[in-house]
């Protein structure tokens, strides 16, 4: 199986998160959208970084 057929299923949406979102808040956002981890972004839109489930739990 290639990356493109996972997409496909899944979907391209890029759910990211704030670094100043609270534990409650990203677990929120990843229980809403069925995924394991987020992106961190800045206000300008800048990568900080990855927060998984395993993260916070």
């Amino acid at each position: 199986m290639i990356i493109a057929s996972i997409l496909k299923q899944k979907g391209t949406e890029v759910v990211s998160v704030g670094p100043e979102d609270t534990v409650l808040e990203v677990a929120r956002t990843l229980t809403q959208h069925r995924i394991g981890a987020a992106l961190v972004r800045d206000a300008e839109g800048r990568i900080l970084g990855i927060i998984s489930e395993r993260d916070i739990i």
